[in-house]
């Protein structure tokens, strides 16, 4: 059974754990932009840090355009290979979030980011020079959903695990959660199981802390202005009662 280490090293494996209540997710991604921009007219989405490309899919089945970018060429590689003919519309490139720019600036409606991905950038300057792309590529008073984990006092060492299968594969993952100050390690072991053998892969990254007060200073400071939160369903949460939310963002 080899071990690697490696970011990410497994698009598909990745794809099969997280795909699983993709389209539901997006139903209420849909459900919060259509409160404040009801439309029945075509419209496009950006997804940064796009992954595998699944919100992606998704969305371009229900008639928007799409526009994704990963700073994984493995993982575009694969998103591009995933391409359904009713998602020919998908644009896709290999960039950073906080250094990017789309084909047509000023032209997209709406952008998501969901599953503390925003987190990936390890500082307040990273986050700010995200926002400041993300301004540049929306409309004007475009939304930008932003999935996010807001800590609540002191944070304790976690530990999760979850499976998924498709067809004959399966993939398993152990996380640990380990917070560091600002930042919070988290370290992945990976179980593959294919036809063809056993496959192990460990991952080790951080993800920036932010806690109620850190975060709506960076968003102050920034093109947007935070509108609401809601959960995966697309209703509202009230200020305070939530871990994990999806914050909406205006461009100003």
């Amino acid at each position: 059974m080899p071990r690697k280490e490696k970011a990410y090293p497994d698009p598909a494996a990745y794809d099969i754990l997280n795909a699983p209540g993709t389209g539901r997710e997006v139903t209420g991604l849909i459900r919060i932009v259509r409160r404040y921009r009801p439309s029945s007219g075509t419209t496009s989405w950006l997804e940064p840090a796009c992954g595998t490309g699944r919100y992606l899919r998704e969305l371009a089945r229900r008639g928007p355009s799409v526009v994704g970018f990963d700073a994984s060429p493995d993982m575009i590689a694969y998103a591009r290979r995933r391409q359904s003919r009713t998602a020919r519309k998908a644009t896709l490139f290999v960039a950073r979030m906080e250094s990017f720019e789309v084909p047509r600036p000023g032209g997209i409606d709406f952008a998501l980011n969901l599953g503390n991905t925003i987190r990936h950038l390890g500082s307040d300057a990273l986050l700010s020079a995200h926002l400041a792309a993300m301004a540049r590529a929306l409309k004007p008073r475009g939304l930008y959903l932003v999935g996010l984990s807001l800590e609540r006092g002191e944070s304790q060492v976690t530990e999760d695990a979850w499976s998924a299968a498709r067809g004959r594969s399966r993939v398993d993952l152990l996380v640990q959660y380990l917070p560091e100050g600002r930042s919070e390690k988290v370290i992945q072991h990976w179980v593959v199981t294919r036809p063809g053998g056993i496959v192990h892969y460990d991952v080790g990254f951080l993800l920036r802390r932010f806690d109620s007060a850190q975060w709506s200073r960076v968003i102050e400071r920034s093109p947007f202005r935070e509108v609401g939160v809601f959960d995966l369903s697309g209703e509202p949460m009230p200020p305070g009662a939530f871990d994990y939310g999806v914050h909406l963002l205006e461009r100003r």
